[in-house]
C-alpha cells in the first residue's frame, strides 16, 4: 500500500498497486494531506483488503494537519483516470473519500467495487466515473453520512449495481470495455458521449 501522510502537493501516478498494507489499504492521502493528486494508477484490491483509492483516511488526530483545530484527512485533493479492481469481496470500499474537504473524484473506473464516502467529508464531487459493481451495491455503507457543505454526484455510469443513487444526469448501462484487462470502451457503450467537462483547482 501507499500513503501520502501529512504532505503537500504530492502526486502519485502510473503505479500498479496489488493488495494493500497491514490494514488492507491500497492508496490513501490521509493525515491532512493538501493538494494531493492520484492519476493513471491501477489498483487491485486482494482478499483481506478494505480501502482501494481513498482521498483521506483515518489517522490519529496528533498526525493530522489541523488549521483551526480541525483534523481533516485531505484538503483540495483529486483522483482521476485511475482503475480500481476489487478482488477483496463485498466489504471492500474501492473509490471515494474519508474525511476529505473540497476534493474531487473524476474519470475513474471501478470493477466489481463501489463508491464510498465516510467520516467528516465536505464539498465532495464525484463525476464521470464508471462503476461496474458485479451485482453488488453502487455505494458503500455510510456514503451520504456525516458530510457538510455540498455533495455533487452526477454523470457517473453505474452498471450491474444495486441501490443506485439519484443523479440528475444518470448513466445506466453496459460500458462495454474492450477486454477484461483493457478498459477502453467500444462503440455502443453507455459511457460514450455522456460525461461532462470537468476541472479542478485546489
Amino acid at each position: 500500500g501507499i500513503e501520502a501522510m501529512t504532505s503537500f502537493g504530492n502526486i502519485y501516478r502510473n503505479n500498479l498497486v496489488i493488495g494493500g498494507d497491514w490494514w488492507g489499504n491500497s492508496l490513501l492521502s490521509k493525515g491532512g494531506s493538501r493538494s494531493f493528486q492520484a492519476y493513471n494508477n491501477v489498483i487491485i484490491q486482494k482478499p483481506g483488503g478494505w480501502l482501494g483509492l481513498i482521498l483521506g483516511g483515518a489517522p490519529p488526530a496528533q498526525w493530522a494537519y489541523a488549521p483551526g483545530g480541525e483534523t481533516t484527512a485531505c484538503y483540495n485533493c483529486v483522483a482521476y483516470n485511475n482503475v480500481i479492481i476489487n478482488e477483496a469481496g463485498s466489504n471492500a470500499l474501492s473509490l471515494g473519500s474519508m474525511g476529505a474537504h473540497n476534493s474531487a473524484v473524476y474519470n475513474n473506473i471501478v470493477i466489481n467495487g463501489k463508491l464510498t464516502q465516510l467520516d467528516d467529508t465536505r464539498n465532495m464531487i464525484f463525476k464521470n466515473n464508471i462503476v461496474s459493481c458485479g451485482g453488488g451495491a453502487a455505494l458503500g455503507s455510510g456514503f451520504s453520512w456525516n458530510y457538510t457543505g455540498s455533495l455533487t454526484l452526477d454523470y457517473n455510469n453505474f452498471f450491474n449495481c444495486s441501490g443506485l443513487p439519484f443523479q440528475t444526469h444518470a448513466i445506466v448501462g453496459d460500458p462495454k470495455f474492450v477486454a477484461a484487462d483493457n478498459w477502453h470502451i467500444n462503440s455502443g457503450s453507455s459511457a460514450v458521449g455522456t460525461g461532462t467537462p470537468v476541472s479542478f483547482l485546489g
